[in-house]
C-alpha cells in the first residue's frame, strides 16, 4: 500500500513537470537497514534531493517504486519520510505540483474531506503541502518546495500518531547539507 500511495502521488507530477527526467525502478527489494545503538544526529539525503536531520533510531529504507534519486528513512517500515526532486530548472511552481497531486487523489475518488492543501514553510523554505487521509487510517503529507528553479518533494507517510515525530524531522529539510 505504501508503494502504491507514493507512486500515485509522485508519478503524475514527475511526468507532468519534466520532459527529461527519467524514473528508474531498481531491482532491489524493499529493505530496512539495521539500527545503530547510538543516538547521534546526522544529515541525511543528497545534493540532488536535499537533507534532513535524523538520529540513528531512523532506519534507511529503499522502495524500488521510487525514483532513482529518492532517499528514504523509516522508524519501523510503516512511518516513512521520502526526499526527492520532481523538476529541475523549471518554470513550474510548487503550487502547481501540489494541485496535480490534489487532483490525482480527487479523481481517484477520495472525498474532499480527506484532502487538503495549504501554504507551508520548511526550515524557512516556502512551498505547498497536500494532506491525504486514506481509508485504512494512514496519512500521507506531501510538501513541494521550489528553490533555485527546482521543485523538491518531501513527504511523510504513516500512522496518524506518528505524524508529529515525522514532521519534526521533515521540518529540518534544506536543499544543502
Amino acid at each position: 500500500m505504501k508503494q502504491k500511495k507514493l507512486l500515485i502521488t509522485i508519478l503524475p507530477v514527475i511526468i507532468f513537470l519534466t520532459s527529461n527526467y527519467e524514473v528508474t525502478a531498481t531491482a532491489k527489494k524493499t529493505t530496512v537497514a539495521n539500527k545503530s545503538t547510538q543516538n547521534s544526529s546526522t544529515r541525511f539525503g543528497s545534493n540532488k534531493v536535499g537533507y534532513i536531520t535524523r538520529t540513528n533510531k531512523w532506519l534507511d529504507f529503499n522502495d524500488p517504486n521510487t525514483s532513482a534519486n529518492a532517499k528514504q528513512i523509516t522508524l519501523d517500515g510503516v512511518n516513512i519520510i521520502t526526499l526527492d526532486i520532481v523538476a529541475e530548472n523549471t518554470h513550474i511552481e510548487a503550487d502547481q505540483a501540489a494541485e496535480i497531486t490534489y487532483q490525482r487523489y480527487l479523481n481517484a475518488g477520495f472525498p474532499t474531506k480527506n484532502l487538503s492543501k495549504k501554504d507551508i514553510s520548511l526550515n524557512g523554505y516556502k512551498g505547498k503541502q497536500v494532506n491525504i487521509k486514506f481509508p485504512d487510517g494512514t496519512v500521507l503529507i506531501v510538501n513541494y518546495i521550489k528553490h533555485n528553479n527546482n521543485i523538491y518533494f518531501i513527504s511523510q507517510e504513516g500512522i496518524p500518531e506518528y505524524q508529529n515525530t515525522l514532521s519534526s524531522v521533515v521540518n529540518t529539510w534544506k536543499p544543502v547539507k
